[in-house]
């Protein structure tokens, strides 16, 4: 039994294993479930824990206080993001910088400079593979990854010959996705020990 957060207790989830487009998926009724398309096949996206969001609340924070005053760009944390026809992925935080950002859209249908995911049991396959594979494919430019578990925060860079992790050296990391921007891995890992 589960809550589709419209207070029916006996909701199922719709539209997992369906074969359909991205295209097709975005025009679907919200049946109250998190849900992905890969390979045109619509695969649950299980919601995050609470320890996940708040390393992903801490990261956003940020990232907002650092847009505020540099405006480069924008953050936008579990949406929707279309690849293509049969990819369509639903990041916890992803950049878009400003030359590229379409103007106010419900949906986004252009590819993230920078995408963070945090991983979980349920998605750490998926995420360290799948998606890696398919980010790197489509030019994300950055890829966080952050495990919880073990308390680890990689960085993986695009370059002539696909990702590669950057060293961090102390407590900052310089993102070349976000201009200008510094995180502070110093006041991530406090909230993950938290």
């Amino acid at each position: 039994m589960t809550d589709d957060r419209r207070g029916n207790l006996e909701a199922e989830p719709l539209y997992a294993g369906l074969r359909m487009t991205a295209d097709e998926y975005e025009r679907l009724e919200d049946d109250g479930f998190r849900y992905e398309v890969i390979d045109g096949v619509v695969v649950m996206a299980p919601s995050a824990n609470a320890g996940h969001q708040d390393v992903i609340g801490e990261i956003e924070h940020q990232l907002r206080a650092y847009l505020a005053e540099h405006p480069v760009g924008r953050v936008l944390h579990d949406m929707d993001v279309k690849f293509d026809e049969k990819l369509l992925y639903r990041p916890d935080l992803h950049f878009i910088s400003k030359a590229r950002l379409p103007k106010r859209t419900p949906r986004v249908h252009v590819v993230p400079d920078m995408i963070l995911e945090v991983l979980s049991p349920r998605t750490q396959a998926r995420d360290l593979n799948t998606k890696r594979n398919d980010y790197e494919r489509y030019g994300v430019t950055e890829y966080w990854i952050i495990d919880l578990r073990r308390a680890t925060l990689t960085f993986l860079r695009l370059g002539a010959k696909g990702y590669a992790p950057v060293a961090v050296r102390g407590s900052k990391f310089a993102s070349k996705a976000v201009p200008g921007f510094t995180l502070d891995i110093a006041a991530v890992k406090r909230v993950m020990r938290d």
